[in-house]
């Protein structure tokens, strides 16, 4: 799924406009992206586990349609 259609489906599910979906997506990955670099100045640790998904991050979840 690209960006584009994932903010489609974001303004289409939650009634709003493309552009306020698409400002939403971009805070998103900003953060994403800030976490990252973040955790990447930090000591590795192997936590034998999948990356849980930042704090405060409350989206519902998107099934990939093919």
């Amino acid at each position: 799924m690209d960006k584009k259609e994932l903010i489609e489906r974001l303004a289409k599910q939650s009634h709003q406009s493309k552009g306020k979906a698409a400002d939403q997506v971009d805070t998103l990955v900003y953060g994403l992206l800030k976490e990252l670099k973040q955790e990447g100045n930090k000591p590795s640790k192997a936590t034998g586990g999948p990356p849980k998904p930042p704090s405060g991050s409350s989206s519902p979840s998107v099934k990939d349609k093919k």
